[in-house]
């Protein structure tokens, strides 16, 4: 089994020490996972957030070398990246995927700028609702929305929730990043679990972390808004990922 921690679990593990929960239980059902064989993996978006970490807070390169040192022990070379319109599995260290995010930083300030802005905009119209799900009229806005980046791929699809248009989503790197990006994005505006304004770069690198994760088989966080957002997400695209809150984990 592929197993995609949130970056918060990953924390809780490095330091070994939290007020919310149980490290030592945690560290036993980590422990216990890879000695059945169970695999973890990283993403760019685990080393983006350390990147963050270095560029607007200023942590010693001390600090973000020791962090590099416990991903590497942790995660070994067990990477999940995207490689054309996919993703691949492949071994590689999570220095080497630091050393690009730092290289790359300029963009994430530029996408971190652009989805601040985004978020704000969003708060303004969003709409009361009580239903925290996703229905059929925003299976239309998102096919529209696909449209709108791929009309050629999308031009002959009957806006229907069917399997084959679903399959058509999934199966594309860019399709599925940009529905899940449009779904969570829908969830703000339908006022599902929504994220305060001062979480714009954390809910940037959420959305990240939803998209790998969703070529995983088993999905933990303890952010409970993502935890609420990937399961209705998932659920909604069909993706086959379990969502597990770090809690339930812990009390099992």
């Amino acid at each position: 089994m592929k197993i995609y921690l949130d970056y918060n679990v990953l924390i809780f593990l490095k330091d070994k020490k939290s007020s919310e929960i149980n490290s030592e239980e945690l560290e036993k059902k980590i422990a216990n996972y890879k000695l059945n064989g169970h695999c973890f993996f990283f993403s760019p978006a685990h080393l983006e957030e350390l990147a963050v970490s270095k560029r607007h807070s200023d942590v010693d390169d001390e600090v973000i070398i020791r962090d590099i040192g416990y991903f590497t022990y942790f995660f070994g070379k067990n990477s999940i990246r995207p490689k054309d319109d996919s993703v691949v599995f492949r071994t590689e260290y999570p220095g080497t995927c630091y050393n690009r995010a730092i290289s790359d930083s300029y963009l994430n300030d530029c996408v971190e700028s652009f989805s601040k802005k985004r978020l704000k905009t969003i708060k303004s119209i969003k709409k009361n609702n009580s239903q925290k799900m996703l229905d059929k009229s925003d299976f239309d806005v998102l096919i529209d929305h696909l449209r709108n980046i791929e009309s050629e791929a999308f031009s002959d699809i009957i806006v229907y929730k069917d399997e084959n248009t679903l399959s058509l989503i999934r199966n594309s790197f860019n399709f599925r990043q940009n529905a899940i990006e449009a779904l969570f994005h829908l969830c703000e505006l339908k006022n599902i679990y929504p994220e305060k304004m001062k979480n714009s770069r954390s809910r940037l690198y959420d959305i990240g972390h939803i998209i790998y994760a969703s070529y995983t088989d088993l999905f933990i966080t303890h952010d409970e808004k993502l935890f609420q957002k990937a399961k209705i997400i998932y659920d909604f695209l069909n993706i086959k990922t379990e969502v597990l809150y770090l809690n339930e984990l812990l009390s099992n």
